[in-house]
Parts: structure tokens; C-alpha cells; sequence
């Protein structure tokens, strides 16, 4: 549709894009510390003023630079993490051997925990990754600028002139996000479950950009293994956003066969159930037949990998996780266990387009890898996806296996499939408990979102978040972490870690999705130790919306009120 700016771009339909997020002023929350020359620092506090002023009429931060003496510093907690950037507002900066105003220089150092944005890069591992965290820019007098963008909760904010004082009206912060609002919602006589599920939503509701990111401070990229986890959040919280599709589409436009997604070929499995996914909340087969001719060329790539013993091509890699990165043993567990999940997956895409060969195709495929399944192992993601391929038993796996030393070796990637799989094996009950111990302990250590990784055993003697380093204690951000996220690279918000969210929707509620479109929908809920949960939670025809209380003899009584167009079977 042509606007007013098509009138001034000829060809603005074709070249321009829109930019759907909205932007909002976030005042500092708190005054962490001060350094050097600063007064009146906490007239910043709650103090959101983007514009430029001349007589300002209230009252100004300070910061004074002299020769010899420690930089002016400020360093600033949002309350929260936040995507974004920070608007610098300033009135005055004035040389003090002239008492003319000039540009002045001033290093910006954003932290998702105070412990980074205190640190330097290149000290624990701290880097400029993707997103520039850690610079110094030059801002003028009467002046609001913005700064580049990242993820942050805390600022680090110094003056690096010599001779200078600089007058600030305002520090805020300027969250970037897609403003959606939350139609799904869980409540509970649990308040961390509670607490959890709402932090899993705003994790992902900040990796919601252009398109689904991986994380806001480092992976901004579109992963489409890593996706899976968070459009299911999406899909509990916000329905059918725009970003699910184009991210869908992401994948296809950029991997032509026979490449693999992200060049991994389990991404492209994870591709194809995150189709599924789409498919059954939404309906949409016209989206799906889109893409029918790169379904049928991925499902025969993926045939073409198994051969008659039920052994893989020796060219893939066997990558599901960083946890099982290192022992090819266990990754290639994992990896037939999601292989058997994709091509049990597959038939619900291939009947779509009339591909009866090949769904025939892909059940012939699964026999063999069951027939030839591995035995599971201690490590609890491989484990775990054997369960949900149906290729052990997932009662004695959960026993053995996953339930062993409780929440101890779970990563946040692959949290979702151990929980989605200790469901399988009916161990409910485990599964909240799993959730309070890991996800309910990140919290415990400060978190507002969810981690790129995490390990029970990080806070046996760590000081939190937005806490400074102790010596004698470690630094939960800043000692821990593997792989590709050590130390302070490592990213506090990452959406692959919101299982919880779409978890408790789907168990703790009971809504399963048994037709496409969310037109049959079994409400089979599951309140454990809890006396009541409540929720809604979006549909194609409107909200579902359900409530759950234990009466006197602990049997659950069920109100639920549904949209006309969806049939609900109540169990």
C-alpha cells in the first residue's frame, strides 16, 4: 500500500520494509555507584527525557573531570534486562580552562550484570561480539543521542576528556521490542512457577525483533534449532505473530538444498517441527504448501542419510547441543533420537501435498531406526530425545536416567525436550520440580531473563547478578561457561531458554492440541501440589481460557470457556 513516504521514494514499495517494534523511554531504576567528580546523580532516577533542552528548569547530574584525578563515572541499573540502546541527554559540556562548550568523548559499557559492565573487554572474556557493548562515543552539548544496540540491564558511563564537566539531564534506556500484548497467561498458588513462566514470556517477547533471534546481546541470528523452543512460547503467549512465518521462511530462502539449516543438519529437523508446530496452532495449509516442493526435497535428503542397519551417511555431524559437543558417542544418541521424532513429524507436512510414497517412505525409515536404536545413555539430552523419537521405553528412561540427581545436568537449549520428555513418561510431578530447582535458581541469582546456559552447580558459592565480584566467591557471569559462551560472552537472554512458559500451558493446564488450527483441543490438566491454576491462551478463533481448582477430596474441577468454533474434549 503506497504511504506519503512512497511519494518521496518512488519505489518504496519494493525497497522499503517497516519496521514493526516500538521504542520506549526507560528511566534508570537505581544509582549503582558513582566515581570520581559526580553530584546530583540520583536526579536521573525515574527521569525518561529524550528531548534536547536550552533552560532545562530542574535540576542536572554533574560529572567533573580534572587532571590527576579518577574519571567521572556513573554506573546504572534499568531495573531489568532490556534490547536496546541508551539515549544520552546533555545540556552543557565545557572545557574548564575556556567555559566554552565543546563535543566531549565518554565510554559506554553495557552489562547484562554488573560484574560486565564493570569489566573491560578482553578481561573475562568479555568481547564486542556482534553487538558493540563496550565503546567510546563523542556527544555534544544541548544534545539527546542515541547509542548502538544491544542487550543490557546495567551501564557503565564515564567521562574520558581531561579539563571537562558535563552537565546530563538524562540517562534513559531505550527498549526495542514488539510491543505484543500477552493473551496467554498462567497464574497458580505457586508464585516462583508463577514468577518463572512470566520471565520465560519476556525473554522471548526481547528476542522477537525482525526475527526470531537467538539472543539479544551476542546470537542475533535466526537458528532454526534454536527457534523451536521459542515459538512455542510465542504460541502460548502472543498466537500467530507475523515473525513465526518469516522466520519460516527465513530458513528456506536462505539454505537451498542440499544445504543444511544454519549448516547443521539437525536445524533442519528442528525446521520441519517447528513447521509442525505452526501448522497445527495455525491451520494455515496454504503456508505449508508453499513450501511442499523444499519439504519433498529435505525429506528424501533426510531418507537418503539412513541406510538399511539404521546407520547415518558418515558425512553428517551428529551436533544437537553444546552439552553433548565432544563425545560423538552420545551427540549420535541424541542425534537418532531427533531423527526418529523429525520422521515421526514428517507424514502430518507430507499429507498436506499428497505425498503418500514418501510417508510410507519415512515410516519404513523409523522402523529401522527402532529396530537399531541405541541403548540410552546417562547424559539426559540424548536421553531425552530418545524418548520423544519412541525408541526407548520413556518410563524406565525417566527413571533411570533423567529423574537421577534431579535438575543436575540440564541445559537451557534442550530444557524443553527433557521436560516434553519426562511428560511422555508421565512423570509430571518431576518435571515442576525440575523447574523450580533450575529455572527457579537462575531467578535466585538475579535473573529478569533466561540464560544462553546454565549449571546448578555455578551458584554453590557465586554472588548474583547485580551483585559485585567478591573475592572468595566466584562470579556467576563472569568464571563460569563452555564452549562458545565462556565467561562474560556468555548471554543472559537467550529464547531457548523460556521451555517453562509453553510447558506449564500445555501440562499444568492440559491444553493438547489434537487437530490442526486448535480446532479439537483436549484439556487434560495436571495440578499436582498445587490447589488451583488458571490461564488463557490464544487461538485462531479467540482466547481459550480455563480454570482448575482441587475441591475437598483433592479431585480437579474444570471451567473452561472456548470459542464456538473449537470442539473441546475435557478429560
Amino acid at each position: 500500500m503506497k504511504t506519503n513516504i512512497g511519494k518521496i521514494f518512488p519505489d518504496f514499495d519494493r525497497i522499503a520494509s517497516k519496521d514493526t517494534r516500538s521504542r520506549f523511554f526507560i528511566p534508570p531504576a537505581k544509582i549503582v555507584r558513582t566515581y570520581g567528580d559526580v553530584k546530583n546523580a540520583e536526579v536521573l532516577i525515574d527521569r525518561a527525557d529524550t528531548q534536547a533542552l536550552l533552560n532545562p528548569g530542574k535540576s542536572l547530574c554533574t560529572m567533573k573531570n580534572t587532571l590527576g584525578s579518577e574519571k567521572a563515572g556513573l554506573l546504572i541499573d534499568y531495573g531489568r534486562e532490556i534490547h536496546g540502546c541508551v539515549r544520552v541527554n546533555v545540556l552543557t559540556s565545557r572545557r574548564e580552562s575556556s567555559g566554552a562548550n565543546i563535543p566531549f568523548k565518554a565510554r559506554l559499557r553495557f552489562g547484562e550484570s554488573i560484574s560486565e559492565a564493570i569489566t573491560p573487554i578482553g578481561v573475562k572474556n568479555a568481547t564486542n561480539d556482534h553487538a558493540i557493548r563496550d565503546s567510546i562515543h563523542e556527544f555534544s552539548f544541548m544534545s539527546s543521542n542515541d547509542t548502538s544496540e544491544t542487550g543490557f540491564r546495567y551501564l557503565y558511563f564515564e567521562l574520558t576528556d581531561d579539563e571537562i564537566t558535563v552537565n546530563l539531564n538524562s540517562l534513559a534506556a531505550v527498549l526495542i521490542i514488539n510491543d505484543y500484548p500477552y493473551i496467554g497467561s498462567f497464574d497458580c498458588d505457586d508464585e516462583q512457577l508463577n514468577e518463572i513462566w512470566k520471565t520465560a514470556a519476556y525473554t522471548v517477547q526481547l528476542n522477537i525483533q525482525q526475527y526470531f533471534w537467538d539472543g539479544i546481546k551476542r546470537d542475533r541470528l535466526v537458528w532454526l534449532g534454536d527457534m523451536n523452543t521459542e515459538i512455542c512460547t510465542a504460541y502460548a503467549v502472543f498466537g500467530d505473530i507475523p515473525q513465526i512465518r518469516e522466520s519460516l521462511d527465513f530458513g528456506v530462502e536462505t539454505t537451498p538444498l542440499p544445504g543444511w539449516m544454519n549448516t547443521i543438519p539437525s536445524y533442519s529437523f528442528w525446521w520441519i517441527i517447528n513447521l509442525v508446530e505452526f501448522y497445527m496452532h495455525t491451520g494455515d495449509e496454504k503456508f505449508v504448501k508453499k513450501h511442499s516442493e523444499y519439504i519433498s526435497g529435505l525429506t528424501k535428503q533426510i531418507l537418503n542419510m539412513i541406510d538399511d542397519g539404521g546407520n547415518i551417511s558418515s558425512d553428517i555431524r551428529p551436533f544437537i547441543d553444546w552439552s553433548t559437543k565432544g563425545d560423538n558417542d552420545i551427540a549420535w544418541v541424541g542425534f537418532k533420537g531427533i531423527l526418529a521424532y523429525t520422521l515421526k513429524t514428517l507424514p502430518v507436512l507430507l499429507k498436506i501435498s499428497g505425498e503418500d510414497e514418501l510417508i510410507e517412505c519415512c515410516a519404513g525409515k523409523y522402523d529401522i531406526l527402532k529396530s537399531n536404536a541405541p541403548s540410552p545413555v546417562g547424559q539426559k539430552i540424548a536421553t531425552s530425545l530418545l524418548m520423544l523419537g519412541e525408541l526407548v521405553d520413556a518410563k524406565e528412561a525417566d527413571e533411570k536416567y533423567i529423574s537421577a540427581g534431579g535438575a543436575e545436568g540440564y541445559s537451557t537449549f534442550m530444557g524443553y525436550s527433557i521436560l516434553n520428555a519426562k511428560a511422555t513418561a508421565g512423570n509430571l510431578d518431576g518435571a515442576i520440580d525440575a523447574i523450580k530447582e533450575y529455572w527457579g535458581a537462575m531467578l535466585d541469582m538475579g535473573a529478569t531473563t533466561f540464560w544462553e546456559d546454565f549449571d546448578l552447580e555455578w551458584t554453590r558459592n557465586a554472588t548474583r547478578i547485580d551483585e559485585f565480584p567478591v573475592e572468595g566467591k566466584d562470579d556467576i557471569h563472569g568464571d563460569f561457561g563452555k564452549h562458545c559462551y565462556i565467561k562474560l560472552r556468555h548471554s543472559l537472554c537467550h529464547g531457548w531458554a523460556s521451555g517453562p512458559c509453553p510447558w506449564l500451558t500445555e501440562n499444568v493446564l492440559g491444553i493438547h492440541i489434537l487437530e490442526p488450527g486448535m480446532k479439537k483441543i483436549l484439556i487434560k490438566p495436571y495440578l499436582g501440589n498445587l490447589s488451583f491454576a488458571d490461564g488463557t491462551v490464544p487461538t485462531p478463533y479467540g482466547v481459550l481460557s480455563v480454570s482448575h481448582t482441587k475441591d475437598e477430596e483433592g479431585n480437579t474441577i474444570t471451567v473452561y470457556e472456548a470459542p464456538k468454533e473449537i470442539e473441546i474434549i475435557l478429560e
